[in-house]
């Protein structure tokens, strides 16, 4: 039988989830209680409101760390303001004004600037690849969606 979750369990799975794309762990019960209260108060839905692409696209992420990169990498480019995208900043931010995981989130991952362009050029590198195959998986829903909703998607 399928579990019912409530919306606090969704919310709290999704951060956890999120957080891992984040930081590579789950952030902490206060950080959690945090990003649901944040929700509570609506101070995460775009303006306007979300979409039903914008709830695609949550869905897919809410599937784990891979999926919330590769999510990630097509709201990125062509979904900047979206939900996925202000569920994350939201989170980051959490996770940047609370002890322990500031020192995560500001860490310096690559010393001296040789490795420093190796990172980036690395990074770069995985974000095309992961673009490249988000395209066609996303883009025809984007687009199907907008032309259901009247061009709101």
């Amino acid at each position: 039988m399928d579990e019912v979750r409530s919306p606090r369990r969704i919310l709290e799975d999704e951060g956890r989830t999120l957080g891992r794309y984040i930081l590579g762990e789950g952030p902490a019960m206060f950080i959690l209680e945090k990003y649901v209260q944040a929700h509570a108060a609506g101070v995460v839905e775009p303006p306007g409101g979300a979409d039903s692409f914008d709830r695609l696209v949550v869905e897919v992420a809410q599937g784990g760390h891979g999926l919330t990169r590769f999510a990630d990498s097509y709201c990125a480019l062509f979904r900047r303001g979206g939900l996925l995208r202000r569920k994350l900043s939201l989170l980051v931010a959490l996770l940047e004004s609370v002890a322990p995981t500031d020192a995560a989130v500001d860490r310096v991952t690559a010393p001296g600037r040789t490795r420093t362009f190796l990172d980036a050029a690395f990074r770069a590198a995985a974000f095309a690849v992961l673009a490249a195959f988000s395209i066609p998986v996303f883009g025809p829903a984007h687009l199907a969606l907008r032309r259901r909703s009247g061009g709101r998607a």
